[in-house]
């Protein structure tokens, strides 16, 4: 029904944790992306040790923004993204200390 994970990624100039859930259209507005995205967070966190994972996405990509503060995750910045087409791209991200 879609994929997700963790990707290390250059975002912004960075190589970040890049958290990422795509769910085919059939299967939107069930929940489905927010129970994946949660599990992958909490595995990245507890179960490999990561310190800060992030979730990016075009700025009209409300669904996916909400999924992202849904499971904890803040607005962090707006950069252009090269890699997406000169976009604007919100960057959501939470740490663990």
């Amino acid at each position: 029904i879609g994929t997700a994970g963790i990707l290390c990624s250059e975002i912004n100039r960075n190589i970040e944790n890049d958290l990422g859930y795509i769910i085919h259209f059939p299967y939107w507005n069930n929940g489905y992306a927010t129970e994946a995205a949660r599990a992958i967070l909490g595995w990245g966190f507890d179960s490999i040790g990561l310190k800060r994972i992030v979730a990016n996405m075009a700025f009209d990509n409300t669904a996916s923004a909400k999924v992202a503060e849904k499971i904890g995750l803040k607005k962090e910045s707006e950069f252009i993204n090269r890699r997406n087409y000169n976009k604007l791209t919100f960057l959501f991200s939470l740490s663990k200390h």
